[in-house]
């Protein structure tokens, strides 16, 4: 067996540093019920935007958490839209998107004419703070545990934040689809709704919270998928 064979042998049965990132205002609670295997997670933490930042420099400045010069990415959600940024500048050599979207396109109509007339700067951040029944309805919240997982993540949210991450998904440019790329989406998200975002893998009855009700079922195609990359 030569070296090179050698490496990616160990690396296999190791495992392989996996980076996350939550999707908007979440944390890594998002990826508890996720089963990696023996892969090494590593979760990439939201830092405060500057003021009038573009998403692509805000990448610039969260790629300073990823030490691995060919990344393996899950993006949740606007994490999602991150990791597509962060591949734009950083050899990742694969990218895993779950319920997100590839491209401008991918949003929903209402979204991009959000973005348009710039509606939502109109809305103040604390809205996007509560827990309600909408919010719960939007989310696939429908278990007391997700309920009070929604409120708790919504309450640790920073404001600041939320604002400036909607302007940036309701604004959000990119035409281009990495092809070392592959999505993964619930039929029933309402976020992000599924026939719009056009993913790859479906994940039957998934909500924008599939992490957790469809835990099992997603760790085992994302160990699959990451176990494929390093062949």
């Amino acid at each position: 067996m030569g070296s090179s064979s050698l490496f990616l042998f160990r690396i296999r049965m190791m495992g392989t540093k996996v980076f996350l990132i939550s999707g908007l205002g979440a944390d890594h609670r998002v990826f508890q019920n996720l089963n990696f295997g023996k892969n090494e997670i590593q979760h990439v933490a939201w830092i405060a935007p500057q003021k009038r930042e573009r998403i692509g420099d805000y990448a610039q400045r969260l790629a300073l958490q990823i030490d691995d010069p060919n990344p393996i990415i899950v993006g949740l959600s606007f994490g999602g839209m991150m990791a597509i940024e962060l591949s734009k500048f950083l050899d990742v050599k694969k990218i895993i998107l779950l319920a997100s979207v590839k491209q401008r396109c991918d949003l929903p109509f209402y979204y991009r004419m959000a973005g348009r007339g710039n509606f939502h700067r109109y809305i103040p951040g604390s809205f996007f703070k509560k827990s309600n029944i909408i919010s719960q309805w939007l989310f696939g919240a429908n278990t007391p545990e997700l309920k009070a997982m929604l409120r708790d993540i919504l309450q640790d949210t920073d404001e600041q934040f939320i604002v400036w991450a909607i302007d940036q998904i309701v604004h959000w440019d990119n035409t281009e689809i990495p092809q070392n790329l592959i999505h993964l989406h619930g039929t029933a998200d309402r976020v992000l709704p599924c026939r719009t975002a056009r993913p790859h893998l479906k994940i039957k009855n998934g909500s924008h919270l599939m992490t957790f009700d469809k835990a099992e079922e997603i760790s085992t195609l994302l160990n699959s998928i990451i176990n494929e990359s390093l062949n």
